[in-house]
């Protein structure tokens, strides 16, 4: 059986259903370099059981094909909140807690990912040390420009979205800063 063949198998015996596996069979036939983003919201001090699962398939990834992972640290996400699937709002995180956060997840991803086959970024640069990822565009952004970044969106495109309507539905507060999340 090819490698091809085996390592599909093995997606499909821990998967329920495989999205996009046809383009990316493609890529491993040709031999093209795999580069895959994945991130994280430092919301909480430990990434969770359900990232293991991703992370040992891209470490097989890393192992069988060279991939590449790029880990993406989402920390203007866990400043702002994503309200996704949230029936309240989160807590607004410091800089200092969301830093220790982010410290955590990329010691933890080392305990499974090959260091040496990815990289770690933070508000679109790429780190050497996690401790780097503190602040990033939205630091410097004037308010002008912030009302200008506003006016790209309207409030009824914005509580459209179902997380905002179940919220409503249900008569539960929806706050301004995570209104700016999808913005």
């Amino acid at each position: 059986m090819s490698k091809i063949k085996e390592f599909k198998k093995w997606l499909e015996e821990r998967t329920e259903q495989m999205v996009g596996w046809d383009e990316l069979e493609k890529k491993l036939r040709k031999k093209e370099k795999i580069k895959i983003k994945y991130g994280a919201d430092p919301t909480k001090r430990d990434l969770h059981l359900g990232h293991a699962v991703s992370l040992r398939i891209m470490r097989r990834l890393q192992d069988e094909f060279d991939a590449e992972i790029q880990f993406l640290i989402g920390d203007f996400t866990a400043k702002v909140g994503d309200p996704t699937g949230k029936s309240k709002a989160r807590p607004v995180l410091t800089d200092e807690q969301m830093k220790l956060n982010a410290e955590t997840y990329a010691t933890q991803i080392f305990r499974i990912l090959d260091e040496k086959k990815m990289s770690t970024w933070c508000n679109g640069e790429k780190l050497a040390f996690v401790d780097n990822c503190q602040g990033g565009w939205w630091n410097n952004m004037k308010l002008p420009e912030f009302m200008n970044l506003l006016t790209l969106v309207t409030h009824a495109r914005l509580i459209d979205r179902d997380m905002f309507q179940e919220r409503i539905k249900n008569n539960q507060e929806i706050y301004m800063h995570e209104m700016m999340y999808p913005i």
